[in-house]
């Protein structure tokens, strides 16, 4: 048997053992051979009969050339002869004579060893679960853990020896509202004898986390049926989970995004049939989305009123771009109404939709018929108005006038529009004057005088008014109201009055002599007699005729 070390496992050598006492079942020719030994010299023995944990000193060379960090630890094989040889097992759990037992292979790491780093090149690596990204757990008939993975100890945060001196240690980090359900589904899989169960529920980590994690398990039987182990597959799927919640979240809140929106939002298909509609257009058309989905979308045209081959024809075109259109619908009572209607192409679950968002105009159609009217009233009453009306801008540019301007100045609109008003229309002497006045910030009244076309020069009365949006002035009315036939009339009676009042003031002078003279010829007549009485009835009607003569004076020099 003297042999190389290095070469004792130039084939995989496999031992085939119950799964939990460890003994040889059975084993390979390769093995057989390996050991010098027949095959019913091995079986019946115990694994650890012909294997014993290596040297401390090995291990350490092992994790210093990081080879198979993630197996388990090195063993040394007794080949006899004093021939030793250290490898390292990966296990698979299988069913032999309907048992469970465990297919464990051996991996030699002699020349690994004896080589240096540079030089290894590695004959055989483990099957088993090398970097498995599931952990793996095994239970006893009794539900104890016999088997715990590196993965099992990452998602679980419990070593091995922890759990396994632990009773009862499944209910204890089943998450105690997802306990009953587990233990009905692990129940029934017993009564039945199912071989495999996949179970999703959430589990209680060391630390007090709680996770999700997918279970799959491999139960075993014996030959009458009676539970022998269960073997577990176990995938942490917290983040998927959570990613699932999350999109579900988003979905419920565009959802209620999608339904919290007024206006009528539905798709279309390519045959115009709706898809589906949200709380929008029960809104607006009175159906509900029951009602319409699966209908083609003529149910909400008014017969007549709309161009139904305006929406046909995108239906029919790949054109990316948004459109919009107007038109007339019709609502579940039987009312038409206008609509305004945005479409996009899009994309619903791989399908190619039409995208529509409509909304009921009617208060806008009527507030623009509204505005239609009274700007028409405007106009009529720019146009038709007997003031000479002109708008300017805020550079005092002539932008219309009204036939009321035409009559008085001479110009047409034609002729005029674009140039400055001030400049046309206002004397030279009198221009500064005039910009000053055009460009006030408030309403003005004045009296002015302006030229025509003609040159002649006429006074009219001018109101300026600032015409102010958002705060801003953006033009200026001008209206000018043709005052010379007033001002020649108020000329005639100023000169009428003061006529009247020179003929009044002649008037006054004489009555004022007059009493003068009669004042004196009583006092003239006093003088004459000697009589007492005479004198005191002259006297007194003297002093009269002073008074009236006061009098007089009086009202003469009162204004009113």
């Amino acid at each position: 048997m003297a042999q190389n070390e290095g070469q004792f496992f130039d084939s995989q050598c496999m031992f085939l053992c119950d799964q939990i006492t460890l003994e040889i079942l059975d084993v390979n020719d390769a093995l057989s051979r390996k050991l010098g030994l027949e095959r019913s010299q091995i079986i019946s023995k115990h694994l650890h009969d012909f294997v014993e944990p290596a040297n401390e000193e090995y291990e350490h060379v092992i994790q210093q050339k990081k080879y198979s960090s993630n197996f388990d630890k090195v063993w040394k094989v007794d080949c006899g002869n004093g021939v030793e040889n250290y490898v390292q097992f990966s296990t698979q759990l299988i069913t032999f004579r309907s048992k469970p037992a465990k297919l464990i292979i051996a991996h030699d790491l002699s020349e690994y060893l004896s080589k240096p780093e540079n030089q290894v090149q590695v004959l055989s690596s483990p099957v088993g679960f090398q970097g498995f990204p599931l952990a793996e757990i095994e239970w006893d008939s009794k539900g104890r853990v016999i088997r715990w993975s590196d993965k099992a100890e990452e998602i679980f945060g419990y070593t091995q020896d922890e759990v396994m001196e632990m009773e009862n240690f499944h209910d204890f980090i089943i998450y105690p509202d997802d306990l009953p359900t587990v233990n009905e589904v692990i129940k029934r899989a017993y009564n039945t004898k199912e071989n495999t169960i996949s179970i999703t529920n959430r589990n209680i980590t060391k630390d007090g986390r709680t996770v999700y994690n997918e279970w799959h398990n491999s139960i075993l039987y014996d030959g009458d049926g009676q539970l022998v182990s269960t073997y577990s597959l176990v995938s942490d799927i917290t983040d998927r989970i959570e990613a699932r919640q999350q999109a579900k979240r988003s979905t419920l809140s565009y959802q209620d995004l999608f339904n919290s929106i007024t206006d009528a939002i539905y798709l279309l298909d390519e045959k115009g049939n709706i898809v589906v509609a949200n709380d929008g257009l029960e809104k607006t058309y009175g159906f509900t989305t029951e009602e319409v989905v699966g209908k083609n979308h003529s149910i909400l045209r008014a017969p007549g009123k709309f161009n139904n081959e305006e929406i046909e024809c995108l239906l029919s075109t790949k054109d990316l771009s948004a459109q919009h259109m107007e038109g007339w619908s019709k609502k579940a009572n039987g009312e038409v109404f206008p609509t305004e209607m945005l479409i996009n192409r899009g994309n619903y679950f791989g399908r190619d939709v039409l995208i529509i968002v409509e909304r009921d105009i009617s208060d806008r159609k009527f507030a623009e018929e509204e505005l239609r009217r009274r700007q028409q009233q405007l106009q009529e009453l720019f146009h038709t108005s007997p003031l000479g009306i002109t708008m300017i801008n805020t550079h005092n540019e002539i932008m219309s006038v009204n036939s009321g301007f035409e009559q008085i100045f001479g110009y047409t609109n034609a002729e005029i529009v674009g140039l400055e008003l001030d400049r046309l229309i206002t004397p030279d002497e009198k221009y500064l004057e005039a910009v000053e006045i055009s460009n006030m910030q408030r309403v003005t009244e004045r009296e002015l005088v302006r030229k025509t076309k003609g040159g002649h020069l006429i006074n009219v009365l001018v109101y300026f008014v600032p015409i102010r949006v958002d705060g801003k002035i953006d033009a200026k009315y001008a209206i000018y109201l043709d005052i010379t036939e007033r001002k020649k009339t108020e000329e005639y009676v100023k000169k009428s009055l003061r006529e009247k009042e020179v003929l009044l003031a002649e008037i006054h002078h004489r009555v004022k002599n007059n009493l003068a003279v009669i004042t004196g010829l009583l006092e003239l007549q006093s003088y004459a007699t000697d009589d007492l009485n005479s004198k005191q009835v002259l006297k007194e009607s003297r002093m009269r005729v002073h008074s009236i003569a006061l009098v007089h004076e009086k009202l003469y020099k009162n204004e009113n």
